[in-house]
Parts: C-alpha cells; structure tokens; sequence
C-alpha cells in the first residue's frame, strides 16, 4: 500500500507541475490565438509528450543513483 502512495504522490507532482503556466502555456495560447484551434491542441500534445518523457528519464535517472548508492 505505501508503493502505491509513493506513486500517487510522484504523479500529483507531476500533474502540479504540468498545469503550472510557463513557457509551454504562452506557446499553446499563441498558436491557439493565431492558428487554429487543431493548431493548439496538437501543440498542447506535442508539449504533453514532452513532459511525460523528461518524467521518465528523470525518474529513472533518480531510480538509478538510488539504486547504486544502496
């Protein structure tokens, strides 16, 4: 049960951080403004995608440097 906390906390972090405006946001609103609006949700998921594979590098990389200094 505590693995399962752990992971419902990572991933509500993630999600915390995701939905933080940023840079990613003024580029999601530009193209939703100045292209269309299949512009801005391709964009939006083109940003999503991003995120969730810099998520699992740096989860793994921690998993790693935890592993090793055991």
């Amino acid at each position: 049960m505590n693995e399962w906390f752990q992971y419902l906390s990572i991933g509500l972090i993630v999600l915390l951080g995701a939905m933080s405006p940023g840079p990613d946001f003024i580029v999601v609103t530009k193209n939703s403004l100045q292209g269309s609006r299949r512009l801005g949700i391709l964009t939006a998921f083109g940003v999503s995608i991003a995120l969730t594979i810099h998520v699992l590098y740096s989860s793994l990389g921690l998993a790693f440097l935890l592993h090793e200094s055991k």
